[in-house]
């Protein structure tokens, strides 16, 4: 009888994936399984597992295009033939050799659907034994015995568990099609169901923290917020109020301000999942952790949206001296610029992007040392309406004076060079002046970030 199915996805891990077979195939248990999905690597994975396969009848290798780790462990889930099942990075390795006939025995005698010991993380440094930051500390046990997950609620650390296959499927529990953080929702979900688990002091996993980075993408934004929404889900359902407390904690600290490095590649989908875990988290005075992360997600979305809205010159419509056969400007924008290449494009294609066509844009540089008097010069060369008056290095008052001095319309606004206009803001705001014959109108902003830092400084 196969006692324990040993999972592992694989995709580009040659360099450690000897180390880690040869911790599975040396267990002292020797009723297992090891499942190894080749998940289209294009390294020399698919070569070790076959020479592995050889040598080893317990090792099975399925291969398929790559899809991710979450549908290469369901497909190892759905041909596991073990009575517990375990799950393996191909990174990572066991501590020694009785890891799992410590884990199957401890489970079958204590009757327990989920058994787990303490999990060492391998850094630069070595094996950390003792982890100094707190929330770090619930990878290890301090005793052996039965766990309540209501006194544990902490969701990392999946791999150091191994799960009764009966319950896994007589659940349906499965790797949600996620590629970020489906394994702490897939611990969740079974916890929630066992309610308790039996747990070992001894190590029985050793995690290679050096080696998982993330490239944070629009994709993975919208995954991790779609598990994040529905663990909340699980976590209020059970009355987990310190897992959910940990959710705010790892958006504020970490995840908001990952996501606003990747604001303007949001796409729509990102911004749908990112707005309903929003709508999930409490914005009130009870919790001011909830309430920023309340806030960041909002302004993220706002943000994120004005991004994607910011013009770009090049996608304007061409100018043609039949949009003003007067040839009368009447609107003067006056935009001054110092070092501001990363927005300054956005910002000009803002202003000549105006439904109002009828104005100039008289454009400020005050010594800039970096590319923006380049993009200026190159949009002005194709917009007769944009021109450039150059000056020393003198401030900002300065520079308004000098473009002040250069403006020919009956109206001027003044544009800082990393703000935006809408478009049709002076059609708005002439209209406003002209009706009400005013000499000055003056107009509300939306602010947007570049970074949750910024948000936290400038609440």
């Amino acid at each position: 009888m196969c006692k324990v199915s040993v999972i592992i996805p694989v995709y580009n891990k040659a360099q450690y994936l000897d180390n880690c077979l040869n911790s599975i195939e040396s267990q002292s248990l020797r009723e297992i399984e090891i499942i190894c999905i080749d998940d289209g690597s294009t390294d020399e994975s698919r070569d070790i597992l076959e020479r592995h396969a050889r040598n080893d009848e317990r090792i099975i290798v399925i291969a398929q295009q790559n899809q991710g780790a979450s549908s290469a462990r369901n497909r190892g889930i759905e041909r596991a033939r073990g009575r517990y099942i375990a799950f393996m990075d191909a990174d990572d390795f066991y501590p020694d050799c009785d890891v799992l006939a410590d884990l199957y025995h401890a489970a079958t005698t204590h009757h327990s659907p989920v058994c787990g010991g303490s999990l060492y993380e391998l850094s630069a440094d070595g094996i950390q034994t003792n982890p100094k930051q707190k929330a770090k500390r619930a990878y290890l046990f301090e005793e052996n015995g039965f766990v309540e997950f209501s006194d544990y609620q902490f969701d990392y650390g999946f791999t150091r568990f191994i799960f009764e296959k009966q319950l896994i499927q007589s659940r349906g529990i499965r790797f949600g099609s996620l590629s970020v953080y489906e394994d702490p929702l897939f611990l969740v979900e079974i916890m929630t169901v066992v309610k308790r688990f039996y747990a070992l002091k001894r190590p029985s996993y050793i995690y290679r923290v050096e080696y998982h980075s993330r490239q944070w993408t629009s994709d993975n934004a919208r995954d991790l917020a779609i598990a994040l929404s529905r663990e909340a889900e699980l976590a209020i359902a059970s009355g987990l109020s310190v897992l959910r407390e940990e959710h705010l904690r790892r958006l504020h600290y970490s995840y908001l301000p990952a996501l606003f490095s990747i604001k303007s590649e949001l796409r729509d989908d990102a911004l749908e999942a990112l707005s309903a875990l929003q709508e999930s988290i409490p914005n009130s005075d009870e919790s001011k952790l909830a309430a920023s992360v309340h806030r960041g997600l909002r302004i993220l979305v706002e943000t994120a949206e004005v991004y994607r809205s910011m013009p770009r010159f090049y996608d304007l419509a061409p100018y043609s001296k039949t949009d003003n056969p007067s040839q009368k400007t009447t609107v003067s924008i006056v935009i001054p610029f110092f070092n501001s290449e990363e927005y300054l494009e956005h910002c000009i294609a803002s202003a000549l992007g105006q439904t109002y066509r009828n104005l100039d844009v008289v454009l400020v540089d005050d010594g800039s040392t970096d590319r923006s008097l380049s993009i200026a010069q190159k949009i002005c060369g194709l917009d007769p309406r944009a021109q450039i008056v150059r000056k020393e290095n003198g401030g900002l008052s300065s520079a308004r004076n000098a473009g002040l001095l250069a403006a020919t319309g009956d109206y001027v606004l003044f544009l800082d060079s990393d703000d935006l206009l809408v478009p049709s803001a002076v059609e708005h705001l002439l209209g406003v002046a002209r009706d009400s014959n005013a000499d000055q109108v003056f107009f509300s902003a939306q602010s947007f970030y570049d970074s949750y830092e910024a948000l936290e400084q400038h609440p």
